[in-house]
């Protein structure tokens, strides 16, 4: 997140592989990258982040729109930590 502001981008890159030597398709692997650009929010106490998922069309290497995505930060809740802060 750049400073000063509330600007979110990650990219996620995955590499699938299918497919049986000695069949009709024989073995392939393939990636799909995808990226996620939103923006960062407070949830209580939390962190989240609102935005589009966005991948690259193989056939003319133009940036789409595939999705959105809403995620909270809910890691210490999960892992049953205390907040730092008693006043939050």
């Amino acid at each position: 997140v750049p400073a000063g502001t509330n600007d979110y981008n990650m990219v996620i890159t995955r590499v699938f592989s299918a497919g049986r030597e000695q069949s009709d398709m024989g073995e392939f692997t393939f990636e799909i990258t995808k990226t996620y650009r939103g923006d960062m929010t407070k949830v209580g106490a939390s962190v989240g982040v609102t935005g589009v998922m966005c991948t690259n069309d193989v056939f003319d290497n133009s940036e789409r729109e595939v999705g959105y995505f809403n995620m909270i930060d809910a890691t210490d809740l999960r892992l049953g930590y205390e907040s730092e802060n008693p006043e939050e």
